[in-house]
């Protein structure tokens, strides 16, 4: 079978199907990404100084804070995989996602006709997402190296 054979309701529903999942890893990363950049910045704003290296080690874990959150955010296209039946069990769903969520792609697998861009639209999630969560710990380090300062 070759890719014009391919119903249009298939490339619908995959299109629907991927958006869906990559717009609730991007809802689930406003949310949290915000939270976590807000709480710093609020913390920051109440901290008494004390030196360098506890400022470090709270930036520190806040940045180990958008790790956990991208795990979460790999997690729902898992879980939506397995859930759909599009990957037979879990661990290759966390194995497919991982590869491509970190845009490696190196995991092969082959999905139906009509579900061959769900790799592709996985990937593009987790680009955005690693770049939004740079985007968020560049500013923690701006607003940390700014408290620093203020306070020597």
């Amino acid at each position: 079978m070759n890719l014009t054979n391919i119903s249009i309701e298939l490339v619908l529903q995959e299109s629907f199907f991927g958006l869906s999942v990559m717009s609730a890893v991007v809802i689930f990363n406003i949310y949290t990404f915000g939270w976590i950049s807000s709480t710093y910045q609020q913390m920051l704003d109440r901290s008494v100084f004390r030196n360098v290296h506890i400022e470090m080690m709270r930036l520190s874990l806040f940045v180990m804070l958008l790790v956990v959150v991208m795990l979460f955010s790999l997690s729902i296209w898992v879980v939506a995989l397995g859930w759909s039946g599009l990957i037979s069990d879990w661990p290759t769903a966390l194995v497919f996602t991982a590869s491509y969520f970190t845009s490696v792609g190196n995991f092969d697998i082959t999905f139906p006709y009509g579900w061959r861009l769900i790799p592709s639209i996985v990937a593009f999630s987790g680009f955005f997402s690693f770049a939004w969560a740079t985007a968020v710990s560049i500013g923690m380090s701006r607003h940390h190296r700014e408290f620093i300062d203020k306070h020597r």
